[in-house]
């Protein structure tokens, strides 16, 4: 029987509702019961699969931040090819998970939760230089010297989702495109990135 139900718990599926169900009703308002109506699964069934509320809401957290960054970066992935284009759409995309970055945030100033949550998204930042390594490599160019702008870019996303201020992110935008162009540029210039043809080889 117990087989059975784990052939039948889906628990990135359930983890995803679950967070769709913090951004939609806050962290504050958010109970089993919610829990429940997003999953489908009674209460039972919820504290079969989880220890406890928390502890939902801490996986919950964690897997939808690597979600959207996930999808982020698939995304920036497919403009390579046209930064113009790319630094249009990656910004409106980060608009759209607007709401779901202030769960997180708001997830991560908590007493109860941010020391827990900090400690689980610490691994993130493996995350950030394993996608830069793929985009160092597919613009052609030094990881190191791409690297910080991939943390800006994180940054200036970062600062926008929490105080909405389009001006300010535009101008970091344009900045981070700008650099980045530059070394696109040069690389095509000399022929591509020799360090990265040295790891290659």
């Amino acid at each position: 029987m117990r087989q059975a139900a784990e052939n039948r718990f889906n628990r990135e599926e359930t983890l995803g509702k679950c967070f769709e169900c913090l951004v939609s009703s806050g962290l504050e308002n958010t109970s089993i019961r919610n829990f429940s109506l997003a999953t489908g699964l009674n209460s039972s069934s919820l504290y079969y699969w989880f220890r406890d509320k928390d502890e939902i809401v801490l996986e919950a957290t964690f897997f939808g931040l690597k979600s959207i960054i996930d999808d982020l970066f698939t995304q920036a992935y497919g403009y390579l090819n046209d930064l113009d284009t790319l630094f249009v759409r990656i910004p409106r995309a980060i608009d759209a998970y607007k709401k779901h970055f202030k769960l997180v945030y708001q997830v991560l100033v908590s007493p109860k939760y941010g020391a827990r949550l900090k400690d689980a998204t610490s691994e993130l930042s493996a995350a950030y230089d394993s996608y830069g390594m793929v985009l160092a490599d597919r613009l052609n160019c030094d990881y190191d010297i791409l690297c910080p702008f991939v943390h800006l870019f994180i940054s200036a996303a970062t600062n926008y989702v929490l105080w909405e201020d389009e001006a300010i992110a535009e101008k970091q935008y344009k900045e981070i495109y700008q650099g980045i162009n530059i070394i696109v540029i040069h690389n095509k210039q000399h022929g591509g990135n020799e360090n990265g043809a040295e790891q290659h080889a």
